[in-house]
């Protein structure tokens, strides 16, 4: 007997904690005292269901937002490899000026834009010829590939300062926060 009245005394606790009044719990004693214990019982059912389709939504939806967030992160701070990203953009910038020098070749002379044939002044050796295109996809690759290199050390060397920086001032925040406990 004493066994069956802690059981019913804990069950009561338990119910009063675990029951806040709230809105919802509002609407559920509003309809259990106007419609019956059943009317009450099924609305509580149904707020119940409720909140557990917006828990679920709010943990699956964290969890994909942060899923999201740490595979953006690692696509936004990874190291740019010098060599691929130089060779990439100049492998890009030498077949665009010998593409563009193919193009004024199979124009007319008449409508050849001055333009092209300018890069010859600072380009030894290159004119829109198709030994040109040539030397042009030449100089075109070790113009870019070190252009390409070039930022790739820049981004990497920035990237790492922003991150130590932003490591040390969190760093000295939390420390900050830790001894304004003290």
């Amino acid at each position: 007997m004493y066994t069956l009245f802690l059981l019913a005394g804990g069950f009561l606790i338990g119910l009063v904690v675990a029951v806040p009044i709230g809105p919802v719990n509002l609407v559920c004693i509003r309809r259990t005292c106007a419609y019956g214990p059943l009317a009450g019982f099924i609305s509580g059912l149904g707020c119940a269901l409720g909140d557990g389709i917006f828990a679920s939504v709010t943990a699956f939806g964290l969890t994909a937002i942060s899923q999201l967030i740490e595979g953006a992160s690692v696509r936004v701070f990874s190291k740019l490899d010098r060599g691929v990203f130089g060779a990439s953009l100049g492998i890009v910038s030498g077949l665009i000026l010998a593409i563009m020098t193919w193009i004024m070749l199979l124009k007319d002379e008449s409508t050849m834009s001055p333009n092209l044939a300018l890069l010859g002044e600072y380009l030894p050796g290159y004119s829109v010829t198709p030994l040109g295109s040539l030397i042009g996809l030449t100089y075109g690759f070790f113009v870019g590939f070190i252009a390409g290199w070039a930022f790739a050390l820049l981004r990497n060397s920035g990237m790492i300062l922003t991150l130590v920086l932003t490591h040390r001032r969190l760093e000295r925040n939390m420390m900050l926060d830790l001894f304004r406990y003290f």
